[in-house]
């Protein structure tokens, strides 16, 4: 029963892009462009392309219409005829049989029982039917060709003859205001430019580590320069130590051992204390621990003696006034008990 629709479905494709067959689907066509297959040397004219959409039910009415102007016969006796040779069709889709359509494709259904369409290879474009494919290989030209081309005319005359012809040479093509181009710069020029470009960066170091060695000698001369003014007022001296003590210790070879001597010893003693000593304990910076110590030696009985250095620093230690060397001795040892620290440095004015 689908051979007899096949006919009617073919003629409304033609005048018609959309064909529905009420309750299975719908032949929809689609304008397509020429196309060219290289690999087989084909040149196909435009067409209108066809492909089936099943979900397209709903009636149009074109196949009715169709029927009821060829056969003569009412709307409901072509619409009952319709839907039984669709129906049928539905049928052997079902059963998973094929359905040809002359001149149109075939129908089947695949594994998830979906309805497909393979169409045949007719034009359906009214304005490029009965077309065919055409022919076509690549053009390609003959060397002969060519070098006959350059070859000189024959002469018509005796005289022409003897001179023979030399064929003119096409002009050469120019294009003015046209620069060359370059894919590439010249070796020269990349050369220059990375010639400039190394003696630039070599400046650019120079500079930066000049501009580091500057500051950098200018910390170590700073440094320098803190330093020695600490060991100035830090550092103990011996011999000034030594020289006190030999100033103040009688060599024993001067002692008489005459009773007279004896008796004068306690006159010696007495002598007036005129010189001052000076005890540095050490350098500080904190107010805290300046104010701290300050207050310690004055609570066991020191004179402070305290003197700023060009640093910011305060040299902090004790004086007082001795006339024998015994009484320097007394009071570092006090001192250290006092304050815990063992580097005391003597100092005599």
């Amino acid at each position: 029963m689908s051979l007899e629709l096949a006919p009617y479905i073919e003629r409304l494709l033609y005048t018609n892009d959309t064909v529905v067959l009420p309750g299975l689907g719908a032949f929809v066509s689609q304008p397509a462009p020429a196309g060219v297959d290289y690999a087989g040397g084909t040149i196909s004219p435009p067409a209108k392309t066809l492909t089936f959409n099943d979900n397209l039910t709903t009636d149009d009415g074109l196949l009715t219409y169709e029927l009821v102007q060829e056969k003569g016969i009412s709307d409901q006796e072509a619409q009952a005829w319709v839907e039984e040779r669709i129906a049928a069709m539905m049928v052997q889709l079902n059963q998973r049989e094929i359905i040809a359509l002359p001149n149109i494709g075939r129908l089947y259904k695949n594994y998830v029982q979906k309805i497909q369409f393979l169409p045949d290879a007719t034009n359906f474009s009214r304005e490029n039917f009965g077309l065919p494919p055409l022919q076509f290989s690549p053009l390609s030209r003959s060397r002969e060709v060519t070098e006959e081309a350059t070859v000189a005319p024959p002469a018509s005359t005796p005289a022409a003859a003897a001179t023979p012809t030399a064929v003119p040479a096409p002009p050469p093509t120019y294009t003015p205001n046209t620069p060359p181009t370059f894919d590439t710069p010249p070796d020269g020029a990349q050369q220059w430019k990375r010639g400039v470009a190394i003696f630039a960066l070599l400046i650019l170091s120079g500079a930066v580590g000049y501009y580091f060695l500057k500051m950098q000698r200018e910390r170590i001369q700073a440094n320098q320069a803190t330093t020695e003014t600490l060991e100035t007022e830090t550092e103990t001296p011996k011999n000034e130590d030594l020289s006190v003590l030999s100033e103040t210790t009688p060599p024993p070879a001067a002692a008489k051992p005459a009773p007279e001597k004896v008796e004068k010893a306690p006159v010696e003693t007495d002598k007036p204390k005129n010189k001052t000593c000076i005890l540095v304990v050490g350098l500080f910076k904190d107010p805290d621990n300046i104010t701290r110590l300050k207050g310690l030696l004055q609570k066991n009985g020191f004179t402070v003696y305290s003197v700023e250095t060009a640093s910011g620093a305060q040299s902090i230690g004790v004086q007082f006034k001795y006339s024998d060397s015994a009484e320097i001795q007394s009071n570092l040892a006090k001192l250290q008990q006092v304050t815990g620290e063992k580097n005391i440095r003597v100092k005599q004015k």
